[in-house]
């Protein structure tokens, strides 16, 4: 599952696999509105196929292992 959102989020991806580049010594952590925070084990590149059949890059995306739903802000 996908969250999109317009406002000032964090991009988060959890599938590894999703990347077309990652630099994975970058370590750091997120913390949500919520409080709660997540471990970032990495920092990469990742392509998403539009609807429209054109491709848009996102870059600095963290790589959160196991996050329950990945974010992208499409603001």
């Amino acid at each position: 599952m996908w969250y999109l959102g317009i406002v000032c989020l964090n991009h988060t991806i959890g599938d590894k696999e999703w990347f077309v580049s990652m630099n994975d010594k970058v370590k750091s952590r997120i913390q949500f509105l919520d409080n709660k925070s997540v471990n970032v084990e990495g920092m990469g590149k990742v392509m998403i196929q539009r609807k429209d059949d054109q491709q848009t890059l996102f870059s600095d995306v963290p790589y959160v292992p196991n996050i329950k739903n990945s974010q992208l802000n499409i603001g």
